[in-house]
């Protein structure tokens, strides 16, 4: 009998011990942490990102880095979380309202991304803007279209042409710039931009669309 209750003790020690190096340990949950965060790096994001001359990291907390707010045409600021200010950015060049304005900012820093939108000669255009909230001075720009004559009107991509307005401080009461085109002012501002040749109209709603898009942000330079 005792033999018998022995050998039942062991085995039952036995079985124990082999249960418990079967217990493997739970290596996933950081995985699908990581995955979770990366997922926060969408291509749209990465975009403004990258524009902003802000290097990704796969450890990288997005939020840690930009905010993204909304201004509504009575200058009302709202900040947005992260998927809602990306896809505030993503849809408005081709919305029709210019009531919610697009912001983002980089955090510890006087950085911040804005961007304009109008009509060109075939269709939207539309500019991203990098600028220093502080002083008002352009640090990077870049002009997209849907429509515009290869040649022509879609001039407004080359480096040449955009060149113009980085450095250049906007102002907030007025047009900031001036278009020249064939030796004539068309439009009148304190920044001369010489036009694309062959494309007036062109050139003249890109200065269209900057002055006025700017000054749509008037309320948030004042507040900043």
């Amino acid at each position: 009998m005792k033999k018998i209750i022995i050998y039942s003790i062991i085995l039952i020690l036995f079985l124990n011990c082999r249960d418990k190096s079967n217990v493997q340990p739970n290596l996933e949950e950081p995985v699908v942490a990581a995955s979770s965060n990366a997922q926060k790096i969408n291509s749209t994001l990465q975009e403004l990102l990258r524009f902003a001359d802000i290097s990704e990291t796969n450890d990288m907390d997005v939020a840690d880095v930009v905010g993204f707010k909304m201004m509504d045409v009575r200058g009302n600021i709202t900040s947005l979380d992260l998927e809602d200010g990306a896809t505030l950015f993503k849809s408005y060049p081709s919305s029709e309202s210019k009531q919610n304005r697009p912001i983002m900012e980089i955090n510890d820093s006087n950085k911040v991304l804005l961007m304009v939108k109008g009509k060109g000669f075939g269709g939207p255009i539309w500019a991203k803007l990098l600028m220093d909230a502080t002083t008002h001075e352009i640090l990077k720009v870049k002009f997209e279209h849907k429509a515009e004559t290869e040649g022509y009107g879609a001039g407004i991509t080359r480096a040449s042409f955009q060149n113009q307005f980085i450095g250049k401080t906007i102002k907030i009461s007025n047009n900031t710039f001036a278009l020249v085109q064939n030796g004539k002012e068309w439009i009148k501002g304190e920044q001369p931009i010489d036009g694309i040749s062959g494309a007036t109209v062109t050139s003249e709603n890109v200065v269209h669309m900057l002055n006025e898009g700017l000054l749509g942000y008037a309320q948030y330079f004042q507040v900043r």
